[in-house]
């Protein structure tokens, strides 16, 4: 599972290893200038982000230069509002399949 944080306007602010590997970065500094390139493929957009706790589940099929790679995204807000930013979970569908078998 890859770990993402976003700020209020879905900027990144942090992508753990896993999630970069996911989103098919090798590097912070890759994945920061790509981020906004790949957010209409994540189903991403400053203006639905999460408020409060509760999670968001959504399902993404992201098209990157190695192939698609289908994502299942959980996403929940940092605090009361929009303006804390949010918690973006992201997990390979694929393998996630292949675990139930």
């Amino acid at each position: 599972m890859g770990v993402v944080l976003l700020d209020s306007s879905a900027n990144l602010k942090f992508a753990d290893g896993t999630a970069r590997s996911l989103l098919g970065c090798m590097s912070q500094a890759e994945l920061n200038q790509r981020w906004h390139d790949l957010m209409p493929g994540l189903n991403l957009s400053p203006g639905h982000l999460p408020k409060g706790a509760r999670a968001l589940r959504f399902k993404a099929d992201l098209s990157l230069d190695e192939g698609e790679r289908k994502l299942e995204l959980e996403m929940c807000g940092l605090g009361q509002d929009e303006r804390e930013g949010c918690l973006l979970l992201l997990r390979d569908r694929e393998n996630m399949d292949n675990l139930e078998c």
